[in-house]
C-alpha cells in the first residue's frame, strides 16, 4: 500500500503525478484489511454454497419463481449460517489485527490493540494495557452472542426424497455469471500486482526514492 499510494508511490507519483499524496488512513487500512482476510470469508462460504442442491431451486424455477425470489428465499436462507460464521471470524480476525492499524493507521485513529501494546511498551502502564486488552473481549462476546442467535433461529435443512442427478445452477444469469467473474480476475490481478511490486522491492537498493 504504501509503495503504491504513498508520496513517491508507483502509482500515485510515478503513474498519476499526484504530489503529496498519503497511503495512511482509515480508507488504506480498511482497503488493507479487506484484501487481507476476505479468503477466510470465501473459505467458510464455499462448502455452504456448494452443499445446496441445485435441484432445489429447480423446483423453484418449475414453480414459475423468478431469480431474485428464489435466491432471496432458497438460496439466501440457506446460507445464513456460513455467512454468520465468516462474519464473525472476520470480526475476530480484524479485531485482533495488530500490524496493519500501526503501520497504515499511525496517529489517525487509535485502534485496542496498537494502544493496548503502546500502553505497555511506551508508557510501561501494565495496569492500562490489561484494561485495553480486556475491553477487547466485549465486542468480540458481543458478536459471538449475535451471531449464536441469529444462527439458532432457524434450521437451515433441505428435506428432499430420493437425491437426483446434479443440475446446472440457473439463479445466476450468464451477464451476472461474466459480470462476477471479471471482478474475481480484477481483485485477482490486484492481488498479483502487490506480491510482483513486495518482490520486485525486495531486489532493488531503494524503492521509490527522491531523484533530480
Amino acid at each position: 500500500m504504501i509503495f503504491s499510494f504513498g508520496p513517491r508511490g508507483l502509482i500515485t507519483y510515478h503513474v498519476l503525478g499526484i504530489k503529496g499524496a498519503t497511503a495512511y488512513g482509515l480508507h488504506s487500512t480498511l482497503f488493507a484489511e479487506t484484501l487481507t482476510y476476505f479468503p477466510i470469508a470465501y473459505l467458510t462460504m464455499r462448502p455452504i454454497l456448494a452443499a445446496i442442491d441445485p435441484n432445489v431451486e429447480d423446483m423453484a424455477f418449475s414453480l414459475g419463481s423468478s431469480r431474485w425470489r428464489v435466491f432471496r428465499t432458497i438460496t439466501l436462507p440457506l446460507a445464513v449460517p456460513g455467512f454468520a460464521n465468516a462474519f464473525l471470524l472476520l470480526f475476530a480476525a480484524s479485531l485482533a489485527d495488530f500490524a496493519t492499524p500501526l503501520i497504515l493507521a499511525g496517529n489517525s485513529f487509535p485502534v485496542l490493540p496498537t494502544q493496548a501494546y503502546l500502553q505497555i511498551t511506551g508508557l510501561f502502564d501494565f495496569k492500562g494495557g490489561a484494561v485495553l486488552s480486556f475491553a477487547l473481549l466485549v465486542p468480540a462476546a458481543a458478536v459471538y452472542l449475535l451471531q449464536r442467535h441469529w444462527v439458532a433461529r432457524g434450521a437451515y435443512v433441505t428435506v428432499t426424497g430420493k437425491a437426483g442427478p446434479a443440475t446446472l445452477i440457473k439463479s445466476v444469469t450468464p451477464w451476472a455469471r461474466r459480470l462476477l467473474l471479471a471482478a474475481c480476475a480484477g481483485v485477482g490481478l490486484v492481488i498479483t500486482y502487490f506480491y510482483a511490486l513486495l518482490f520486485y522491492a525486495s531486489v532493488v537498493t531503494a524503492f521509490g526514492p527522491i531523484t533530480r
